[in-house]
């Protein structure tokens, strides 16, 4: 005899939500790698666009934060891509990351809706002490 769970009626959406945040360290030590994690991010932010075949639909929302110590470029949270892809490209010329500061600067600032699963990810070559 197993355990079985039965959701309330009413509790399962049948879209599931996402809002996704890319906080993305331009400091001068990412140089090296920085176009790469843009193209990367770029190829993912087109594969949402273009959806997947046969799997569940996904309202989705991304948001970007390209960050140094010197400057936050915030791209809030939209289904529209084009400022998004805009802004990609652009960095700061800090020296340094601040990486705990930009993770709490796109939790408070970013206009997550309610019942989405909130994605934050994180691109810097920092270590999060």
């Amino acid at each position: 005899m197993g355990l079985q769970i039965k959701p309330k009626t009413g509790q399962i959406q049948s879209t599931k939500m996402a809002d996704i945040m890319f906080c993305i360290d331009n400091s001068g030590s990412m140089s090296s790698c920085i176009e790469g994690v843009r193209a990367t991010v770029s190829a993912f932010v087109s594969s949402l666009e273009a959806g997947v075949e046969g799997q569940s639909p996904v309202d989705w929302q991304i948001g970007l934060l390209n960050y140094s110590d010197v400057e936050f470029i915030f791209v809030d949270l939209a289904k529209d891509t084009s400022n998004f892809k805009a802004r990609l490209g652009q960095g700061t010329d800090g020296w340094d990351e601040f990486t705990p500061g930009a993770i709490d600067y796109a939790i408070s600032n970013a206009s997550w809706r309610m019942g989405a699963q909130r994605v934050i990810v994180v691109f810097t070559d920092a270590t999060l002490s």
